[in-house]
């Protein structure tokens, strides 16, 4: 992930924090990333972001190799006009629409 998309993303929801499987060991990882006065602080692992998904490494994984292998690109589904189909499939208008969505925590898992 890139520089510009941490900064994107933590300018949008404030602190992120990633929750999930090592890509390569399956341990459960938590990933916080957090952007202070000496620049950006990411604790737990590493995120990287591929084909629109998110894949988490665990400290351990991250220090043995770094670069993500092995992984496979993932059709992201989304309801537009009352049934499913891939974002991929979608126009250029109704994509970014759906890359402006915000998330919202109403509390509950």
């Amino acid at each position: 992930m890139t520089k510009e998309r941490l900064l994107e993303l933590v300018e949008r929801y404030g602190v992120v924090n990633w929750e999930g499987e090592c890509f390569d060991c399956d341990v459960g990882v938590v990933v916080g990333i957090e952007v202070g006065g000496k620049g950006i602080k990411v604790q737990g692992g590493a995120v990287y972001e591929v084909g629109g998904c998110v894949y988490l490494k665990c400290d351990d994984c991250y220090g043995e190799e770094g670069v993500l292998k092995n992984y496979q690109d993932c059709m992201v589904f989304s309801r537009v006009v009352g049934y499913l189909q891939p974002v991929e499939n979608w126009n250029p208008g109704k994509q970014s629409e759906y890359r402006d969505r915000k998330v919202y925590n109403m509390g509950g898992n």
